[in-house]
């Protein structure tokens, strides 16, 4: 992800897009229709000892719509990032896109998707 806000283009504008249609979904109802299926496949699996499977089918839904707003976040903090003079004078040393990303991109995300998180 990191990537595509990094370098743009199509791959950014289809993950942005696919981020947008799991954001728009009515999650609440979702996850009220999706919890007796997801419980009925989670019988009979390892989880099923014990009152694991509600647990288990819940934080598996919301996992996956929940992935979206970080999604959101991440992708404004690196369009962010990409433009500070760092990236820029890293650029200019001639270093490569991925040691920009790795060493520059990512460590300075975490710092500011932290406390987003926590905020939220």
């Amino acid at each position: 992800m990191p990537s595509a806000g990094y370098f743009g283009g199509k791959i950014d504008m289809v993950i942005s897009r696919v981020t947008d249609l799991f954001l728009a979904s009515p999650h609440l109802l979702l996850v009220l229709s999706l919890t007796p299926i997801m419980q009925s496949r989670l019988r009979g699996t390892a989880l099923d000892s014990g009152s694991l499977v509600p647990i288990a089918s819940l934080v598996i839904i919301l996992g996956f719509f929940g992935w979206a707003y970080l999604a959101r976040v991440v992708r404004g903090q690196v369009l962010s990032i990409r433009e500070q003079e760092f990236v820029e004078a890293a650029q200019a040393y001639g270093a490569s896109h991925r040691s920009i990303i790795l060493r520059q991109i990512i460590p300075n995300v975490i710092m500011g998707v932290v406390p987003a998180l926590v905020r939220h």
